[in-house]
């Protein structure tokens, strides 16, 4: 576009530029124009569906790592502690943005280390962080 300015630039300084050379010009660059903004769309629709393919993929994981750590709950491992497993699936229901299973895993892990840890527990106070949040999200603003 530089070159194309250049050059009307150009031609209108000089007085034996035809008309029809200069409207040419113009023309040119309008084209340019064109076929940038043609990109710009194409660039933002591949950018749209690969934003939701990403998605889609998202949702497949979160998916795979629920039935991992529900089917933990049933086996009872000594990898991941009971409050710890609730604490996981809680947090995958909240980036799958269903709040209700959150806060019954959150609650369920909260009061699971109620009973075995110090009131101080900085867990604890994460849990009750992540339910608030929960809570906001929801307008219930009365228990956050």
């Amino acid at each position: 576009l530089v070159y194309f300015y250049k050059l009307i630039q150009y031609q209108l300084q000089s007085q034996a530029t035809e008309r029809s050379a200069i409207d040419d010009t113009y023309e040119l660059i309008g084209k340019v124009y064109l076929k940038f903004d043609y990109s710009l769309n194409e660039l933002s629709k591949k950018k749209e569906n690969l934003s939701r393919r990403d998605s889609q993929i998202d949702n497949y994981y979160l998916d795979q790592s629920l039935a991992y750590f529900q089917n933990l709950l049933h086996t009872r491992n000594k990898i991941y502690s009971f409050d710890k497993i609730h604490r996981i699936i809680a947090n995958i229901y909240l980036k799958k943005q269903n709040f209700n299973q959150a806060l019954s895993h959150c609650q369920t892990s909260l009061d699971n280390q109620l009973r075995h840890k110090p009131k101080g527990n900085i867990s604890i106070a994460q849990l009750y962080f992540i339910m608030g949040d929960i809570h906001r999200r929801q307008g219930s603003s009365n228990y956050a």
